[in-house]
């Protein structure tokens, strides 16, 4: 990817630890208790990461297109661990990368795959290829439904107007009193949010595909309000992948 569109997701504000600490209990911890080889796509400045280590320890690779992000991780003395690496890469790229096939029994994912380009059942090719049989996968994104595309619509629109930063400004300190106020400048900066597509966002009927049921088991899976002042809905969900089938159907 070139460097001029990695640099549109230079910001790397985490979200408040009770979010990704609530997100892990409700969707991780509960499915699985060990885990060897976990990969946070998107890891950002590190926050889900941090709070997963809380709860597991294990190998863990986070991944994030933003420099900017990586950087932050790699000068965080709480994430400095033998066991904890980063990599600058769009994460739809490891789908070639032979060295994350059939690896990880975590993949993990907080507000990301929304702002991934792809369809939905590329992205769950993706988690197929690089989860081991068994693996836990742990997402947080945006789903398409009609509430979200009418939403997005006018998001999209006031960022390529200008003039979504200066609403955010103005608004977040009124409906996020308990957010400081670095974190509303970086919200105010999310300058990926006027590229905003629909075509991005989680597909919901994928998962009563027969795709998905050939390699996934749905173990939960929710829609609720957006964690911020954004009154979008969010999907997070836990699904498990499958052992891969004999071929012929032969018993192994």
């Amino acid at each position: 990817m070139a460097e001029n569109q990695k640099t549109r997701f230079n910001t790397y504000s985490a979200f408040p630890p009770e979010i990704h600490n609530k997100f892990i209990r409700d969707y991780i911890i509960p499915y699985k208790k060990e885990f060897t080889e976990c990969i946070d796509l998107g890891c950002g400045s590190g926050g889900l990461i941090r709070e997963f280590l809380k709860y597991r320890q294990c190998g863990i690779v986070g991944v994030d297109i933003s420099r900017a992000s990586i950087n932050r991780c790699l000068n965080d003395f709480s994430l400095k661990r033998t066991n904890v690496q980063f990599i600058q890469d769009d994460v739809m790229n490891l789908m070639n990368n032979k060295n994350f096939q059939n690896r990880f029994d975590l993949l993990m994912s907080y507000s990301v795959f929304h702002i991934v380009s792809g369809s939905t059942p590329s992205k769950f090719k993706l988690f197929k290829n690089i989860s081991k049989p068994g693996a836990i996968i742990a997402i947080d994104s945006i789903p398409r439904i009609t509430w979200n595309k009418v939403f997005y619509f006018f998001v999209r629109n006031a960022f390529k107007w200008g003039v979504g930063g200066a609403a955010i400004r103005l608004i977040g300190p009124w409906a996020l009193p308990h957010r400081s106020k670095d974190y509303i400048e970086e919200l105010s900066r999310l300058d990926y949010m006027k590229d905003f597509s629909s075509s991005n966002f989680i597909d919901l009927s994928y998962f009563k595909s027969e795709e998905f049921k050939s390699s996934f088991k749905l173990l939960r899976l929710d829609i609720v309000p957006q964690d911020t002042f954004f009154t979008a809905r969010r999907v997070r969900f836990t699904v498990e992948r499958l052992a891969l089938s004999p071929p012929n159907g032969l018993n192994a």
